[in-house]
């Protein structure tokens, strides 16, 4: 504003206030201010943005998203104030998508909350555990050796960790450092509730979380990434939101392992009597339980940051055929350079 007005800093300054023809005082203790408290922004945000926006340039709000973590959406034809009806449909458009996608979140949240949190009987049954039970957390052979592998890491995340058997191999395994965190407080207390059945408690710190949470968390921090069950019952938006998180706070040489259900076909979908909305969302009693992808698709979402460097098949007790996927990926050189 000052540069519209052809205000020097040397003349607000000198004046301390000065009124513009754009109808706002420019104040030079108003200045100081910001100067002095430089922003500190934690609120989750999202940002609609006009491609012809003639008063905020794109290199500056894409800066604030890129330093704060706001997810930027840019309309091209869009303007500093959205006023045609082009512009007001795209806009409404965007607030509703934002809207569906908070109540998936939550409505998901709630469901895994309710679903993992432990009963008194189920507390009472864990204190009987045989010790060495944890062999057994796993609900396949693959993903116990999967998560053996975290053990040879040094600090490990198990991400949507349900009841963290996941983050309890690792410990077990070796790892002196795991973050178990899920979204679910039912979750991370049953998370706790297990860690101390099995007595890692010390090593393993259990964590309530969200797509947040990540962002608060350094780059190159841990060197070992799980995340099974969890990208595929989520949100598009909020799984790539995840999985770019994940590729900026593991180090270079992580060993990043992500576990995915079965791909389920429209066909095969309406074969059980279930319907895929827009081809691959699958919703129980409005809950979101399934987004299904192929394994090309699910490639292709992985390979900003990551390449695929072995996708393994398996099953959960009771089925017949090893369908479920477990991809073991590396980051790509492009995302270890920049971190993004």
């Amino acid at each position: 504003m000052m540069s519209w007005s052809g205000v020097t800093e040397k003349e607000l300054k000198e004046k301390g206030t000065i009124h513009t023809d754009l109808g706002e005082d420019l104040s030079w203790d108003y200045l100081c201010y910001v100067r002095e408290h430089p922003v500190c922004w934690t609120v989750p945000t999202k940002i609609l943005y006009g491609g012809h926006d003639n008063l905020i340039s794109y290199e500056t709000v894409a800066a604030f998203s890129n330093n704060h973590g706001a997810e930027l959406t840019v309309m091209e034809n869009g303007e500093h104030w959205f006023h045609t009806d082009e512009q007001m449909k795209f806009e409404d458009n965007w607030i509703r998508t934002n809207e569906n996608l908070a109540r998936d979140n939550q409505r998901l949240i709630d469901y895994w909350d309710q679903a993992l949190s432990l009963s008194d009987e189920d507390r009472a049954e864990l204190q009987k555990s045989d010790p060495a039970s944890w062999k057994e957390l796993a609900p396949s052979k693959k993903l116990f050796e999967a998560a053996c592998l975290l053990g040879k890491k040094k600090k490990v995340l198990d991400f949507g960790c349900g009841n963290a058997w996941a983050g309890i191999i690792a410990a077990k395994s070796g790892c002196p450092d795991v973050t178990v965190a899920d979204a679910a407080l039912g979750a991370v207390q049953t998370a706790l509730y297990y860690a101390s059945v099995y007595d890692v408690d010390r090593q393993l710190h259990a964590v309530c979380s969200d797509p947040q949470w990540l962002k608060g968390i350094a780059e190159n921090t841990y060197d070992g990434f799980f995340c099974s069950n969890v990208l595929d019952v989520i949100p598009t938006e909020t799984a790539l939101e995840i999985i770019r998180e994940s590729a900026r706070i593991t180090s270079p040489d992580a060993m990043v392992i992500i576990g995915l259900n079965f791909h389920l076909t429209p066909d095969a979908a309406a074969a059980r009597g279930l319907e895929l909305v827009d081809g691959a969302r699958l919703y129980v009693d409005g809950v979101l339980r399934l987004v299904s992808r192929s394994d090309e698709e699910w490639a292709e979402l992985f390979s900003p940051w990551y390449a695929v460097e072995r996708l393994t098949h398996f099953a959960w007790p009771g089925e017949a055929a090893e369908t479920r996927r477990l991809f073991y990926l590396r980051k790509r050189e492009a995302s270890v350079r920049s971190g993004t």
